[in-house]
């Protein structure tokens, strides 16, 4: 695999992380509407983990695709300053 496709990959993998972690809090009972949240301990730390290691990744990865690429000429030497 070329290494840009592996970044490609990681990046779907971190958003498919974030999504999980959402529907997971979601489905546990932590909603916006919801006045108190019925999740235990437990549920909250494995979904906010999740969340926050897919927001984490998305930053790594995304700064990896948008990184500009490094120039490859050649034809140019490094100068040395031995003339």
């Amino acid at each position: 695999m070329k290494r840009q496709s592996i970044v490609v990959l990681g990046l779907v993998l971190s958003a498919g992380l974030c999504v999980w972690s959402t529907g997971y809090l979601i489905a546990v009972g932590l909603r916006m509407d919801a006045l108190s949240g019925f999740a235990t301990p437990a549920e909250i730390y494995l979904g906010g983990g999740g969340l926050l290691a897919g927001v984490l990744g998305l930053a790594l990865f995304l700064g990896l695709v948008l990184r500009p690429a490094a120039p490859v000429d050649a034809g140019i030497q490094p100068d040395d300053g031995t003339r």
